[in-house]
């Protein structure tokens, strides 16, 4: 057993239950180091069946999970030995035509999609997985709701239809869920989605937070 977590190493942490689960978490550290892991942390609490399952899957990548007391019963932690803190950090996506926007979020191109930040790109990824283990389905990019038709005025001047541009948008069973990845809530956007529950009252909208901007939001329109 070790007590050492080895502070200057970047560890990522996720729940494993099943071998799906595992299979997931492997796929998105591959994903966001761009490298395939090389060293593992499990809990000295992890039951039996999941260890067993655990162990020989990560031996296909020349891993053997240490065991450590300082992790939940369900935890798997992953790590690259040589990605340390106190080195620079490769980029999540390397995008040559990156740039940041007003908000200082990093605008990320994968393939022909364009995001606005690397959280978005994240998210995306994560929810691809997620449509490919069955999850989710029918995932799309960037949809579009209208809010505002557009109008002529009395004096000739016409506005504009007023739009709400999500980020993503799947179906979760029976739900049809409507999602958007925020650092920060602007009044537009408030406005936006006050719009858009009462609009779109069948519609399940999700906000998801970072860690540093808050907790995740779900709205629903309660009639």
């Amino acid at each position: 057993m070790t007590d050492n977590l080895e502070p200057n190493t970047i560890w990522r942490a996720y729940q494993i239950i099943n071998k799906k689960d595992l299979e997931m978490a492997i796929e998105l550290y591959k994903m966001r180091e761009k490298k395939t892991p090389s060293k593992a942390l499990i809990s000295d609490r992890c039951p039996d069946g999941v260890a067993e399952m655990i162990k020989p899957f990560l031996a296909q990548y020349g891993i053997e999970p240490e065991v450590s007391h300082h992790l939940l019963p369900y935890d798997l932690w992953l790590a690259d030995g040589n990605n340390k803190t106190d080195e620079k950090k490769s980029e999540l996506f390397k995008n040559p035509y990156s740039k940041k926007n007003k908000y200082n979020a990093e605008e990320v191109q994968l393939g022909e999609v364009h995001f606005a930040s690397k959280a978005e790109a994240c998210r995306y990824t994560e929810l691809t997985l997620l449509e490919k283990a069955g999850e989710i389905c029918d995932l799309r990019v960037h949809p579009r709701f209208t809010l505002l038709p557009a109008v002529k005025l009395p004096n000739g001047k016409k506005l504009r239809e007023v739009r709400y541009t999500a980020d993503f948008e799947y179906r979760e069973g029976d739900k049809l869920v409507v999602e958007d990845v925020k650092g920060v809530l602007t009044r537009d956007f408030g406005l936006r989605i006050n719009l858009f529950c009462r609009i779109y009252p069948e519609i399940e909208l999700r906000i998801q937070r970072s860690k540093k901007s808050g907790r995740s939001v779900v709205f629903h329109q309660e009639g």
